[in-house]
């Protein structure tokens, strides 16, 4: 793997970096802080509970599809689906 001089990185994982995009947002994340989940990447002011907006950072969470819930949330909407 060729180092770059400029970057404490390797030159394929800069590439990798620059293409984070908040799942909010839709906008290229900069900086260091953060949330990264199965190639999904939010700002941490992003990494909210779909529904009832809660932050999630650092915090147990659950995906239904494309959203990302609270475990309150996401019981509450099991619980609606199977009544």
């Amino acid at each position: 793997m060729e180092r770059c001089k400029f970057a404490p990185f390797a030159v394929n994982e800069a590439a990798t970096l620059a293409k984070r995009e908040c799942r909010k947002l839709r906008e290229r994340i900069g900086g260091a802080k953060f949330i990264s989940f199965e190639d999904r990447h939010w700002h941490n002011d992003c990494f909210i509970c779909a529904q009832c907006t809660t932050s999630l950072v650092g915090k147990g969470f659950i995906t239904d599809g494309h959203e990302i819930l609270c475990p309150e949330c996401a019981k509450a909407r099991l619980m609606a689906a199977n009544s």
